[in-house]
């Protein structure tokens, strides 16, 4: 008896060993990543400021005080510009201290996309393959090297829903209250992102349905949107203003087709995730085991939301621009739903059973994802915007409807000084 149970608690010292042995592993892979991607990012952020960035840098090269106004001309609210107000301050004026903020944020995307597919799923290894996904996408590397808001939506719509599948599981308190704040912040950085929250709500309340509080959750729903609108009252006169001006959108957002819609992000690698779940699918109809357990039918709900969430902000988007109500389908505009597309190709690899097709299926997307990392790093010091496209003289000023002239900061580009409303993204 004795050799038994010494044996048996041998067997679970190993297994335990091994379990943290497999965990730290992730985490230090998790860290290489993270650190791989603040390298890639901070090879682009010397590169010469273009013009939505001479707007940042104007607006908070004066410092505080004529900054809300100087935001209010580019129809933006002042809350991103304190961040790089911040940096810049701290250390010193240039392009890289001007997208600090935004390398920060698009470089903490990484471990936070490991760290939500892992909670999820309780696959680490998937959630490695979010992060990596995470780290090679060439919109996310463009963001996070742009002295602009979208990294920082990036970063926060993300956490948003993290907040909605922990408050669809067990409502908090604490979870209320970060995503009433989270909400605001993200309206505050960008009027667009309210596309995100019909979705998030909706998500919570059925969510709450399925355990059987429907009453309670659309009580604390009403409670958390009261909170969140009256925390946005104070900018729809700005929203407003901004909405007046939406000719001034006709140069750069023109109406699409319907096919737009699937091909205003990358895809492709979810589509690799998803043949390779639906083969694991009819093979498992073969197995013993075809049957899904009870604890898989959670999981694959929270998977069909993330897609309902992202699909409905784009697809609210088009509607709006095509019939020329608000021009929204730009995919800046909508980059807060950019992350879906790495989280759903590591939750379809999580709900992949067979081990050896799962890993079969994550190398291909590995290796469909380099070219796209190397395309960005072969682009290295060239203009990201075509201005030919933007005016017929390609006057990258023209559009903006701005007088310019050089300043004594200190950038390759020039500052503006404008005389009329910015009509900057």
């Amino acid at each position: 008896m004795t050799k038994g149970y010494g044996s048996l608690s041998t067997l679970k010292d190993t297994e335990t060993r091994i379990v943290n042995g497999n965990r730290l592993l992730a985490i230090a892979l998790v860290c290489l990543l993270t650190l791989l991607a603040a390298a890639v990012r901070m090879l682009l952020l010397g590169e010469s400021l273009w013009v939505d960035e001479l707007h940042t840098s104007w607006t908070v090269y004066d410092g505080l005080r004529p900054l809300p106004a100087r935001a209010a001309m580019g129809n933006n609210s002042p809350a991103y510009f304190l961040l790089p107000w911040l940096s810049s301050s701290l250390f010193g004026a240039g392009e890289w201290q001007l997208r600090l903020p935004s390398l920060l944020a698009g470089t903490a995307l990484v471990p936070l996309s490991w760290w939500v597919v892992s909670t999820w799923t309780g696959e680490r290894w998937c959630g490695l393959l979010a992060a990596w996904l995470a780290a090679c996408d060439a919109n996310f590397m463009f963001y996070a090297a742009e002295a602009r808001t979208y990294a920082i939506v990036q970063l926060l719509a993300l956490v948003q829903l993290t907040l909605v599948y922990g408050m669809g599981t067990e409502p908090t308190g604490k979870r209320r209250i970060a995503f009433v704040l989270v909400t605001v912040m993200l309206f505050y950085l960008h009027y667009s992102t309210v596309l995100l929250l019909p979705m998030s709500v909706l998500g919570i309340g059925i969510a709450g349905y399925r355990r059987g509080q429907a009453r309670q959750t659309v009580r604390r729903l009403a409670v958390d949107m009261l909170m969140v609108v009256l925390m946005c009252l104070p900018a729809i006169g700005h929203v407003a203003e901004v909405a007046a001006r939406k000719s001034n959108w006709d140069l750069f957002v023109s109406f699409q087709p319907v096919s737009a819609i699937w091909s205003l992000f990358p895809l492709g690698c979810v589509g690799i995730a998803v043949c390779g779940w639906a083969f694991d699918r009819a093979a498992a109809k073969f197995r013993a085991n075809g049957d899904r357990s009870p604890e898989d039918r959670p999981r694959m709900a929270w998977l069909l939301f993330v897609i309902a969430w992202m699909m409905a902000a784009i697809v609210a988007a088009w509607a709006l621009t095509n019939p020329d109500i608000a021009r929204l389908f730009l995919r800046r505009y909508l980059i807060g739903v950019a992350i879906a597309p790495p989280i759903l190709v590591a939750l379809f690899c999580a709900e992949i059973r067979s081990t050896w097709f799962r890993v079969t299926v994550a190398a291909v997307v590995l290796l469909a994802t380099v070219g796209g990392c190397a395309s960005v790093l072969a682009r290295t010091g060239e203009a990201p915007w075509n201005w030919s496209t933007v005016s017929p003289a390609g006057d990258p000023c023209s559009y903006t409807q701005a007088w310019w002239r050089p300043t004594r900061w200190p950038t390759r580009g020039r500052i503006p000084i404008c005389t009329s409303t910015v009509c900057s993204r």
